[in-house]
């Protein structure tokens, strides 16, 4: 998906300064009585993207999917990667041992018969998205450093566009996407398609759930969460009940 910043981005970060951020009032030794429920805000407040880019589990496995480090042939492995990667740990060397017996484990278990570098590989690599992303000596990961550019695994720009913030004088800091931004198209089922005037669409219809944000559904720590509580539909692959007849996006003639 490719999306435009205007420039008006300038100026909503300007204007987001006036606000009171009454949700979210700073701690009381950083304010004076003067600015008792009030701060100022700057744009990195927001745009706080850190030096290191710390990933998701869900976000990191998608990228060693993506450069082929992977082996997708292998069984729920998007599955397990991202739980052995979201478990807490008191040490690198920990990790690396509930890594490698939590991937190979369960395939010795419930695939004994599957390629054994394939398996060892995709320890590899899980050893290595871990070191790559998580210090837990530091107690920092992807949780304690959020990238708030966006809003997929954590509220993000929703922290103040949420329609809740205002000004004394009534003005409320939208939660319209395209008060700055442009989606030029998007990617959907290996096809790329021009957005409609320019605001992003979810490509499956999600009925009276349009309004939710995407963190309630997709996880950094997990894979994806359906919004509603199907019970166990683990072993359901998603195009068994979406079978392109709610497809908001429009594939024909591509």
């Amino acid at each position: 998906m490719r999306i435009a910043a205007g420039a008006a981005a300038l100026g909503v970060a300007v204007i987001a300064s006036l606000f009171a951020a009454q949700h979210w009032p700073r701690p009381a030794a950083e304010r004076t009585s003067e600015q008792w429920g009030f701060f100022k805000s700057y744009c990195i407040d927001c745009h706080n993207r850190p030096a290191h880019n710390y990933l998701s589990p869900n976000q990191a496995v998608d990228r060693s999917f993506d450069a082929g480090k992977l082996d997708i042939n292998l069984p729920y492995l998007k599955l397990k990667a991202v739980e052995v990667l979201a478990k807490p740990y008191s040490s690198n060397e920990e990790a690396m041992t509930a890594i490698s017996s939590g991937i190979s484990g369960y395939y010795q278990a419930d695939y004994p018969g599957l390629l054994p570098d394939s398996v060892s590989g995709a320890v590899a690599e899980g050893q290595r998205v871990y070191r790559t992303y998580f210090f837990p000596e530091m107690k920092t990961d992807w949780q304690g450093h959020p990238n708030n550019i966006g809003h997929y695994n954590a509220q993000g720009c929703f922290r103040c566009h949420d329609g809740q913030h205002s000004a004394s004088d009534g003005r409320v800091i939208r939660n319209d996407c395209a008060i700055c931004h442009t989606t030029l198209d998007q990617t959907f089922a290996g096809k790329t398609v021009s957005a409609t005037g320019g605001i992003f669409q979810h490509p499956v219809s999600l009925g009276d759930k349009n309004t939710f944000q995407c963190a309630a559904c997709h996880k950094g720590d997990r894979t994806f969460v359906h919004p509603l509580n199907l019970g166990d539909i683990s072993q359901f692959k998603c195009a068994e009940c979406h079978t392109g007849q709610n497809n908001r996006m429009d594939l024909k003639g591509l």
